[in-house]
């Protein structure tokens, strides 16, 4: 079957570079929810194979909150100017960010492959390298919305990690997880409406405040 293929981590990593690589807050929200989605996918497919009841629970919470919960507090908040304005100010050009994530890729999968050669070590770069891309898109992007959705990717990267290994966790850990990455996604938008309050949605107007 395609999705007990790297095909799904691979398009999972793809849609990680597509919101790292995108200039509206719209698009990104877009991007995640796919990428979610498809994470969930992955989740739904260990359900049916190892027939845990459990793990079906834990995709029933990542449904809700991550894939229903946090795109809908997105949209309810980052509205107007904050969600369809095109940023064009970034620490680097499209041409230089993209080559430095597709570099992050390369390197991700290199580590996953050293480690365990094969598809599990493939698959084990791509949360590698989602992970990093998403924590690159925190670090060089300006434009303050967009580090809350650099944040979420890289999140995604981890859940594709517990993708791998999720029969050693258990459903409360999960949840706990789950809830943990939505009330942070709750409190950095939050942060990012302040910040809009003060006149400016780019973070790097904010260098000089301190506590």
């Amino acid at each position: 079957m395609w999705a007990e293929s790297p095909t799904v981590y691979v398009l999972v990593l793809l849609l990680g570079i597509w919101i790292a690589m995108s200039r509206e807050t719209r698009i990104a929200v877009n991007g995640y929810v796919l990428q979610t989605a498809l994470v969930a996918l992955l989740y739904g497919l260990t359900a049916f194979q190892t027939r845990d009841s459990m793990e079906y629970v834990v995709l029933f919470g990542l449904v809700v909150l991550r894939l229903g919960l946090i795109p809908w507090l997105l949209r309810r908040f980052l509205r107007g100017e904050l969600y369809t304005a095109r940023q064009t100010r970034e620490v680097f050009s499209p041409a230089y960010a993209l080559a430095l994530h597709i570099i992050l890729a390369v390197v991700g999968i290199a580590v996953g492959q050293s480690a365990q050669p094969g598809t599990l070590g493939l698959d084990f770069g791509m949360t590698i390298a989602v992970l990093l891309v998403g924590l690159a898109t925190v670090t060089i992007a300006h434009h303050a919305p967009k580090q809350v959705m650099g944040i979420l990717a890289a999140d995604n990267g981890i859940d594709l990690a517990v993708v791998l290994t999720l029969r050693r966790f258990t459903a409360v850990a999960d949840y706990a997880i789950f809830v943990d990455v939505t009330v942070a996604a709750l409190c950095l938008t939050l942060m990012v409406l302040r910040l809009f309050a003060y006149g400016s949605q780019h973070a790097h107007h904010f260098n000089d405040l301190k506590g």
